[in-house]
Order: C-alpha cells, then sequence, then structure tokens
C-alpha cells in the first residue's frame, strides 16, 4: 500500500483563515450620537419628550446628534386701550398675539437665539393700545423645516406675530378702532377690540382673528387666536376671543404654566368676568400672549409677553 502525503500548511491556513473571518462578521456602523441641546427651561416629564420653554430671548444650542422637533411660537398679546372716567368713554381689549407651529429638522453643532416677544403696552389717556411684539427663531443653519426641499426653502424666520392694540374710549372721532395685527404681516396675530364711543372692531392678522366693535359707552373684547371678541353687552365691555387651549395636547405632565390656554383677546372695559387665555379683565399673564384689557379709567392694561416651545424625542 503506497503512502499518502499531506500539506499540513495548507489545512492550517485555511481553518484560520476561515475562522478569524467568521469571528469578526460584518463591519458594524457605530450608532449616531443621541440628540442634546441646551436653552430656556429644560422639561422631562416621563411622556417620552424633552421640552426646551422659553419665556424671554435667550439662546438654544444644539450639542449632538440630530432630531425632528415640534416648535410652537406664541407672539405678544395687544395692550388694551385707555379710558376717561370723568366721561365715561372706555377702551377696548388688546388682541391675542399669533400663534404658530411646525415640524423642523435640527442638525449639531449649531446655536441660535430664540426672540420672544413683549406685550403691548396699555394707552394713556383715551389712547389705542400698541401691538404686542414678534416671537420668532431663525429657520436657517441647524434648524430647517421638514417640508424643505420639496417645499420651499426656508425663510431668515419662523414668527408670530404680535396682538393688535385695543381702541380707546374718548369723545367722537378722536381715536380711532383697534389696530391690526399685522407684524410681520406673514405671521400675523390677532386684531384690538374697538374702543367708545362706537368704534369699529378692530382688524385682525393674517392668522388671528378681529376684536368686537365699541358701544356708546363701553369698549369690545379683544379678537383671539381663535375667534372674534364680542362686542359689549350694555353697560359692560366686550368678551375677549378664545385662544389655543392646549392642555388637551399629548404633552405630558408639564406644568399649568406650560399646559395652558395662550393667545386670548383681552375684555372690553376692564370686565372682570374671565377670558380664556388673559385669566379676567386686567393685565394680561406673563408669557400668555393674552390680551390686555381695556379700561374706563385713563390707562388701558398691558399684554401678555409671548413664549416658545421646543419639543422632540427624548433619546437619553
Amino acid at each position: 500500500m503506497g503512502v499518502r502525503s499531506n500539506n499540513p500548511s495548507k489545512p492550517f491556513s485555511d481553518d484560520f483563515d476561515r475562522s478569524g473571518n467568521d469571528a469578526s462578521g460584518p463591519r458594524l456602523t457605530p450608532p449616531p450620537p443621541p440628540f442634546e441641546a441646551t436653552g430656556g427651561t429644560i422639561y422631562t416629564p416621563g411622556d417620552g419628550y424633552k421640552y426646551h420653554v422659553f419665556t424671554s430671548t435667550s439662546s438654544f444650542s444644539a450639542i449632538s446628534g440630530e432630531t425632528i422637533a415640534e416648535i410652537i411660537l406664541v407672539g405678544g398679546g395687544g395692550g388694551g386701550g385707555g379710558g376717561s372716567n370723568s366721561n365715561p368713554r372706555d377702551g377696548g381689549g388688546g388682541g391675542g398675539g399669533g400663534f404658530r407651529t411646525r415640524t423642523f429638522k435640527i442638525t449639531s453643532p449649531s446655536s441660535t437665539t430664540v426672540t420672544i416677544g413683549g406685550g403691548g403696552s396699555g394707552s394713556p389717556f383715551r389712547g389705542r393700545g400698541s401691538n404686542g411684539n414678534t416671537t420668532s427663531i431663525p429657520e436657517i443653519g441647524g434648524i430647517v423645516p421638514t417640508s424643505y426641499p420639496n417645499d420651499s426653502p426656508p425663510g431668515p424666520h419662523f414668527a408670530a406675530g404680535g396682538g393688535g392694540g385695543g381702541g380707546g374710549g374718548g369723545p367722537p372721532n378722536s381715536v380711532g378702532p383697534g389696530l391690526s395685527a399685522n407684524n410681520p404681516p406673514s405671521a400675523g396675530g390677532s386684531g384690538g377690540g374697538g374702543g367708545s364711543p362706537n368704534r369699529p372692531q378692530g382688524t385682525s392678522g393674517l392668522l388671528g382673528s378681529p376684536g368686537g366693535h365699541g358701544g356708546p359707552v363701553a369698549g369690545g373684547g379683544g379678537g383671539g387666536y381663535s375667534a372674534p371678541g364680542d362686542g359689549p353687552a350694555p353697560p359692560s365691555g366686550g368678551i375677549g376671543g378664545a385662544g389655543v387651549d392646549i392642555s388637551t395636547w399629548p404633552y405630558g405632565n408639564l406644568p399649568p404654566s406650560v399646559r395652558k390656554t395662550f393667545c386670548g383677546g383681552g375684555n372690553g372695559s376692564e370686565r372682570s368676568a374671565p377670558v380664556v387665555g388673559s385669566g379676567s379683565g386686567g393685565a394680561a399673564p406673563p408669557s400668555s400672549g393674552g390680551g390686555g384689557a381695556g379700561d374706563d379709567h385713563p390707562t388701558g392694561f398691558s399684554g401678555g409677553s409671548g413664549l416658545c416651545i421646543i419639543r422632540y424625542i427624548d433619546a437619553v
């Protein structure tokens, strides 16, 4: 019987190469880093989302990763109109600020400034209240609308305009109706209410509702974001229009200061009945975007400042 000859180096090499390749497996790509950002007051209420709430102008900075975020903007509410207590002529309520929400892709590293609009001031003697100011966030750099590039390119800002100031109360033809709220025109806002005597209703912005007309001695309610203000019910002023109630939105267990109604119109003539978004007649609460009440005294009440909420999935 012949002798079989083998080459011991060949199978050893095959086995080593094969076992080495099998052990390594496919080459894996490291997972992307979780999205991390700073800015505003941060809430993690346990609903799977993280919230950045801005009540004053400050920076938002994306540190790592990227995310899809929902951004809510609330513009400043308009100030109420002033009246005259020596000759009953009451001011109209200020309009609620604009309200906008949209989804954006946020990438890092990037940093931007969130600008919070202040509320309009109440007017002096018999005058119209001033418009509220715009709340905005740049729509460039690390913050781009999710509709782009299939939609139009990003604009300079995503913005919610301020509400219109309420009409003043005074002698006939001395003061015009409540102010329109086009601040800026693309962002809109709500209209102010008419003053007395018999001022026309304030016209609305592109995204709000008009204020109510004035009566013989009482002012109309300011327009809210969702509904117009009412005309007066003598001898009382009109009720401000409804705003936007986010308390029923899926916003977890955020505190009442965030889960509330925004952008309601102010009451006319310091009417004390509750008004959606502004609590009651008088100055609107901060960070509500509510319109200030008109007054039966010389000075109207101020509107509430705006707000910004940035919400995204909490990956940590």
